[in-house]
């Protein structure tokens, strides 16, 4: 009787076993798995907030490969974003933006790209045009001392359209490079002209020759209509494309020159016994070439037309490394467009840029830094 009793005691002992064994194993396959949902909603989490910032951008740290490339892209961008060398540590820029909505900056030396908004959406360049304009000009004229006349008819060619003008009166002949300067510096209407009936007979056969340019530098999504950047639906390209125009551009020392000069007098004529005094819109609008962080404003080429907006296209020296930028679209600002410049190029080398620690400081010569225009200027004139 009692060996009965101590046989069912040892099943009974035996089933407890067995029944605690796979509670056991049921409570581990509860745990792992609550584990990985817990993973993954963290991991979500994380990425959410990785490309969250109140200013719609995230910036990618690049360089994990020694490629010190950065990219800031916007979040609600419908074009295409700049490719970047390596993928790595994602920033959050709280409360930072620029004015303009559209923006490109890239390292000159080798193309990394620095930051990038919208820089492939269709855009008006206005004024930055005249880059297009001055560097066709210098590959088709061997002689800048050679002497042009400008006349009437290139002082009223876009008159009524309120074209900015340089100061040169009818039937006065300077040299090519005054005209030139005249292009870049104050943003001339009337040298433009002058130099399209100089090198091609007309506008129009110049305008030809500018898209004929833009193709051939890969500009595939750019047409000009005039050599000055008066609004046109049909006058349009992207910051990327002007990019590529300025990279090109600065390849040619003659216009690195005329780029990068703030104050420049053209000859002496009968008409002007001084000479003109010419200054580069850029620096007009700038209270110092010489940003906090050590970079170094180095030139630009400024535009607005009411569709426009205000656009830019600049260089600036960080250390031994040269940046090139093109802004477009920028509003919200008197001088939007230098802001934007200004805001930028002044973070390279701060905390939130990595890679871009200079190897040298830049220097400038004191005088070199103009003091601020007064508020109520125009970057340029609304058809400029």
């Amino acid at each position: 009787m009692s060996g009965n009793r101590k046989k069912k005691e040892k099943k009974g002992g035996g089933a407890f076993t067995v029944i605690i064994l796979i509670l056991a194993v049921v409570m581990i396959l509860v745990m792992v798995f609550q584990g990985n949902v817990l993973d993954r909603l963290i991991g979500r989490s994380s990425s959410g907030n990785a490309v969250s910032s109140s200013s719609g951008f995230r910036m990618h740290f690049v360089g994990t490969t020694g490629d010190d490339e950065i990219a800031a892209e916007s979040a609600s961008a419908s074009s295409s974003e700049a490719e970047t060398q390596s993928s790595g540590e994602v920033l959050q820029l709280s409360g930072y933006n620029v004015h303009s909505d559209n923006a490109l900056m890239v390292r000159l030396s080798d193309g990394a790209v620095f930051f990038d908004k919208a820089s492939g959406d269709k855009m008006y360049p206005a004024s930055m045009t005249k880059i297009m304009t001055c560097i066709v000009a210098l590959e088709h004229i061997s002689d800048l001392n050679a002497q042009i006349t400008i006349y009437q008819e290139d002082i009223d060619a876009h008159f009524k359209e309120g074209a900015s003008r340089a100061g040169f009166v009818a039937n006065e002949t300077v040299p090519v490079r005054d005209v030139l300067y005249g292009i870049m510096l104050p943003s001339g209407a009337e040298c433009c002209t002058a130099i399209c009936r100089y090198v091609s007979g007309s506008e129009q056969s110049f305008v030809e020759q500018m898209n004929q340019k833009a193709k051939e530098i890969g500009m595939e999504n750019t047409n000009f209509t005039n050599s000055i950047g008066l609004h046109d639906e049909n006058h349009y390209s992207t910051c990327q494309d002007f990019i590529k125009l300025e990279e090109y551009a600065l390849k040619n020392d003659t216009f690195r020159k005329i780029f990068t000069t703030r104050d420049y007098t053209t000859t002496a004529t009968e008409q002007h016994p001084t000479g003109i005094a010419l200054t580069n819109n850029c620096f007009k609008h700038l209270a110092t070439i010489n940003l906090p962080n050590g970079a170094l404003f180095e030139g630009g080429k400024t535009g607005y037309t009411a569709a426009a907006l205000q656009t830019l296209a600049s260089i600036a020296k960080y250390g031994d490394e040269e940046y090139i930028m093109v802004t477009a679209h920028g509003g919200g600002a008197a001088h939007a467009n230098i802001d934007d410049a200004v805001t930028l190029y002044g973070r390279l080398g701060t905390d939130e840029v990595a890679g871009t620690e200079p190897t040298a400081e830049p220097t400038a010569e004191p005088t070199a830094a103009p003091t601020a225009a007064p508020a109520s200027d125009t970057a340029e004139t609304p058809a400029a």
